[in-house]
């Protein structure tokens, strides 16, 4: 049975390859670090089964592409995660609460934590 959350976009136009991953909501990660990795398979086996998240890797093309628009290079986003969602990137601890919106209950609760400062939720 195919995952019905995962899409395929290699397949698609480059244009609209990239537009997809604008709109999101897509993670972005270097896809090489262990914690990155383990993180990423986490949030899949928890994703809503009616969302559309799309994961794309640092070191790609593409992402590099979509992260030029946004003028963070490759190098900066390695430092932390990042998620697209309507055309708007965010970065961090940011980043994680508003992608952990797209789990599936209890687990999208955590998003309240948005609440707690940045200055705070980037120290721990």
């Amino acid at each position: 049975m195919s995952d019905p959350v995962c899409q395929d976009l290699r397949k698609l136009p480059e244009k609209e390859r990239m537009a997809l991953a604008v709109q999101g909501p897509t993670f972005i990660f270097d896809g090489v670090c262990n914690l990155c990795n383990t993180a990423l398979r986490f949030v899949n086996d928890r994703v809503k089964e009616d969302s559309d998240v799309k994961y794309m890797w640092t070191n790609h093309p593409d992402t590099l592409k979509v992260l030029a628009k946004y003028d963070v290079d490759e190098e900066d986003i390695n430092k932390s995660w990042g998620y697209l969602k309507d055309g708007h990137l965010y970065r961090g601890s940011t980043a994680w609460l508003m992608g952990i919106r797209e789990l599936k209950a209890p687990w999208s609760w955590g998003y309240y934590l948005i609440y707690v400062p940045t200055c705070i939720r980037e120290f721990v």
